[in-house]
């Protein structure tokens, strides 16, 4: 039980000249379920801050075929964000290229299920602690970050991402 690691790293913005318009982080990320390495770690170009935002929703609702929370748990892109108007969730677009594996929600913990089926369970202390730790490294970026500019037309979707990041965060700390 428990045998599950999450690691990002190089956290960066696609074009560091345009900084101030990138609105999404990306890097590696490192995702090890059992003894199977989901990802390495290699790959520099996934979109952490929309993978960390779905994990936050695993948290109240799992992420299964049935019911995801999004395509992919790490998505490869994150082209737009919108706010919904029949939820208060930001509808991120992403293409169909990611990484993905099943999260039961269980009463105290998680089931975790690789493409693979190789299965782990974690504790929800576990997988919530590993979460909040990598919400609190995008931050960090983000908070050193110079300043965006926003698009009109982007505005939005890209405050209700980061309003939807807050609730998800605040009640991930209120419990347990």
């Amino acid at each position: 039980m428990d045998r599950v690691e999450l690691q990002i790293g190089d956290l960066h913005w696609l074009d560091p000249a345009s900084e101030e318009e990138d609105l999404c982080l990306h890097g590696s990320f490192y995702v090890k379920i059992g003894e199977e390495v989901v990802s390495d770690g290699t790959d520099p170009t996934w979109t952490i801050s929309a993978s960390v935002l779905f994990l936050f929703r695993t948290l109240e609702n799992g992420h299964t075929p049935e019911k995801p929370v999004s395509e992919n748990l790490i998505p490869c892109c994150g082209f737009s964000m919108y706010k919904q108007e029949e939820s208060e969730d930001c509808l991120v677009i992403e293409c169909p290229n990611g990484i993905n594996w099943t999260v039961e929600k269980k009463k105290n913990s998680f089931l975790l299920i690789t493409e693979n089926q190789i299965s782990e369970e974690v504790s929800f202390r576990k997988w919530r602690d590993s979460i909040l730790r990598l919400a609190e490294e995008i931050e960090e970026i983000y908070r050193i970050s110079k300043s965006k500019r926003i698009l009109e037309e982007e505005k939005e979707g890209y405050d209700t991402f980061w309003v939807e990041w807050n609730r998800r965060k605040q009640a991930a700390t209120s419990i347990g």
